[in-house]
């Protein structure tokens, strides 16, 4: 049988290492997601919010910002009547970090990737959006990322890694100027649209912006996180 990153992100996990990991860009395409995740659309969050979500989980972006708590919570919980709001008729885009945490399914599918990519850790986040408004502006993780179009649509720009230029412990809104001015006068490197099934994996750093293309989408994004230099020395010797 099929690893499960194989089965995800639609290549071996030795070709991933050789030829990709913290190097260039990948597109490719899973081969068995709609078997492993099923369907994360608006019934899949609001059936998790309504189950409580851990403050800092959850995210509501509208134009571009957060929106604050209070405009969708009630009495210390999200209101579901106003997510829906907020998502159907306010173009908002839902953003649920962690999601191996409030779903069995994916915590399953994290765990055996964390097993399959050791000493690695990974996380997935989910983003869900109906609307032509863009979550964020152009900008940079310093974790890899695998990102993968569960439903709908979605339009990547990418231009080049700055990965040499970030600190390591220093946070990407350090570097908005930076970022701001590579992407007014640079053209992308990769700007194409990701449809159900693709796959798309960015080396940390990687600067990118997504954009809508008129229809609802929702992507899983993997953040691949290496363990500390300590810890995996320390789990080692343990073996």
């Amino acid at each position: 049988m099929s690893s499960y990153f194989e089965q995800i992100f639609g290549l071996e996990k030795s070709v991933f290492f050789s030829k990709y990991w913290e190097t260039s860009l990948l597109q490719a395409k899973s081969k068995n997601l709609k078997t492993l995740v099923g369907s994360l659309g608006l019934d899949f969050l609001l059936s998790i919010n309504s189950k409580g979500v851990e403050c800092g989980d959850f995210m509501v972006i509208r134009n571009g910002f957060y929106c604050r708590k209070s405009v969708y919570m009630e009495s210390g919980r999200a209101s579901l009547a106003l997510l829906r709001q907020l998502y159907e008729e306010e173009q908002a885009t839902l953003y649920l970090r962690q999601v191996e945490k409030y779903d069995p399914g994916l915590r399953a599918i994290c765990r055996a990737l964390d097993d399959e990519l050791y000493p690695a850790t990974v996380n997935a986040c989910l983003f869900l959006s109906n609307s032509q408004q863009r979550a964020f502006g152009a900008h940079f993780d310093t974790h890899d990322a695998l990102i993968v179009q569960v439903e709908g649509s979605k339009r990547w720009q990418i231009w080049p890694s700055i990965v040499n230029e970030v600190a390591s412990m220093e946070a990407p809104k350090h570097y908005t100027n930076r970022v701001e001015k590579i992407v007014a006068h640079t053209p992308p490197v990769y700007d194409k649209v990701l449809h159900e099934g693709d796959v798309l994996y960015m080396p940390r750093c990687t600067i990118h912006r997504v954009l809508s293309v008129g229809t609802h989408s929702s992507h899983l994004n993997f953040w691949l996180k290496p363990k500390p230099l300590t810890n995996f020395l320390g789990a080692k010797n343990e073996h």
